[in-house]
């Protein structure tokens, strides 16, 4: 329980600076949410999911239905979120120029997993890089850390089990020189409208590209678009993660909350494979209080419920 929540916390990493906010980095949303619960089909009753503290207008932690600390959050003076604590050697950090977010790195049992450096545009990033290690493209990843960083990418967990099974065979030869420690592997770039991100965009970067196993990888790329309703989204701005996060990310960067997600998978400019994922609200005073998720699975039609309650 505690890994799987480990993993999905950390899914927001590459994405969480990406809001329309003035400052980077501060969640104060008008309402505060106290606990989150869901049921599916085959549930009889709903489960809590997560319950919310807050020290005034600061979220400290989030722990789970067992009153277990899920992570904790540190902020600089000017309440700006600057590290995630999942444990003592499990943890996210940020650095800001300004107001704006500037990178962000994972760390895991005493080593950066991951960093990404970040692009603004008239006070929105666009586009964000991700460097991995070089040391740990050569032979096999080690799979239960690799994974913890892929997940804190912001890819959906399928998308994570894609590239790490294509980086089983990768070997690059590490420099001396401390500063080509890491590669850069992924970029991702992001399209807005107005307040909500209508796009992103995944693929390669040119230096890995020739160095992966997978026989597709020169042109792969991966789309992803998004459609949105016209109420608040109680998640704007949040750091953090949320307890069916795995196919989520954008739904807490956005400033509406997400109706349909459309994922694209490309072979250069030819479609290998989509996916349609579609949610339906209820509301009280123009925020949330259930969403519903439909979908189809070995011919059988199955609905997802998460709830939410506020302070």
């Amino acid at each position: 329980m505690k890994k799987t929540i480990i993993l999905s916390a950390i899914t927001f990493f590459v994405l969480i600076g990406i809001t329309s906010c003035t400052k980077e980095g501060v969640f104060n949303p008008e309402k505060k949410l106290s606990k989150t619960c869901y049921q599916s089909d085959n549930m009889d009753e709903k489960k809590i999911a997560e319950v919310y503290t807050w020290s005034g207008k600061l979220l400290t932690d989030i722990r789970d239905r067992d009153g277990y600390i899920i992570q904790e959050y540190e902020y600089n003076n000017k309440k700006q979120l600057v590290k995630i604590r999942f444990s003592s050697d499990e943890y996210i950090e940020f650095s800001y120029k300004n107001s704006k977010l500037k990178s962000a790195t994972v760390n895991f049992y005493g080593k950066v997993f991951a960093k990404v450096d970040y692009v603004h545009s008239e006070n929105k990033i666009t586009e964000a890089t991700v460097y991995v290690p070089q040391n740990e493209f050569n032979g096999a990843p080690k799979q239960d850390k690799m994974t913890k960083a892929f997940l804190s990418l912001g890819f959906s967990e399928k998308m994570t089990k894609k590239l790490l099974s294509q980086l089983a065979n990768v070997s690059l030869q590490k420099t001396s020189s401390s500063k080509d420690d890491f590669i850069r592997y992924i970029i991702i770039s992001f399209e807005w409208d107005e307040k909500n991100i209508s796009k992103q965009i995944f693929k390669y970067a040119d230096e890995i590209k020739g160095k992966l196993s997978w026989e597709n990888a020169e042109g792969f790329r991966l789309e992803t678009s998004y459609s949105y309703d016209k109420k608040q989204n109680p998640y704007y701005g949040f750091f953090g993660f949320i307890g069916d996060a795995y196919l989520f990310e954008v739904r807490t960067l956005s400033y509406n909350n997400i109706t349909s997600q459309k994922e694209t998978y490309f072979n250069y400019d030819v479609i290998d494979d989509e996916y349609i994922y579609n949610y339906n609200y209820e509301y009280e005073d123009d925020f949330p209080v259930k969403r519903t998720h439909t979908y189809f699975y070995d011919n059988v039609t199955s609905q997802f419920h998460l709830f939410y309650e506020y302070r």
